[in-house]
């Protein structure tokens, strides 16, 4: 009897936990990313005037994701950090060994409105007019339970210092 209530308890708290624990795993990480990306586009603006990637004016740009696919068992940053890629051009530090999720970097100056993916229009809370300035955002994508049907989406902007979130956890 005690065995079959232990086993009920288990079967209750085990997923919540694991839940919770993806969740925590997954914010620690896009937190510490995004404060780290944003601090080198804002060192890149500084020496350069204008963020990275950059092109011509009046066109959005992206670095692409990178990693290419988020991965809850963690991907080596490597590819991303290698000589001549975006990582390295902004000399961002990855503060661990692996990164579970997929970071991509979109700029663009005032004469674009952020165009968002689709992945992110739904739910993110743009301002009512475009930026006045030259501008960034960052989208993070995590797979922290290996179902692509889950994903999680996190958000931040030069322009809103917040971060918003879409199936935290997942």
């Amino acid at each position: 009897m005690v065995v079959a209530v232990v086993a009920i308890l288990a079967a209750i708290a085990i997923p919540a936990w694991l839940r919770d624990s993806a969740q925590k795993k997954a914010r620690s990480e896009v937190s510490t990313m995004f404060a780290e990306i944003a601090t080198k586009e804002e060192q890149y603006m500084a020496e350069n005037s204008t963020w990275f990637p950059t092109g011509t004016t009046g066109a959005q740009y992206s670095t692409g994701f990178c990693p290419s696919t988020p991965n809850a068992a963690g991907n080596l940053p490597d590819p991303c950090i290698a000589s001549g890629q975006p990582w390295y051009q902004l000399r961002i530090g990855v503060p661990s060994e692996t990164l579970m999720c997929s970071y991509n970097i979109y700029t663009g100056d005032p004469t674009v409105a952020p165009a968002l993916p689709s992945e992110l229009s739904s739910w993110v809370q743009m301002p009512a007019s475009p930026p006045s300035t030259n501008w960034f955002f960052i989208e993070a994508h995590c797979d922290m339970d290996g179902s692509t049907t889950t994903d999680s989406y996190y958000y931040f902007s030069s322009f809103d210092s917040r971060i918003q979130v879409t199936n935290e956890g997942s």
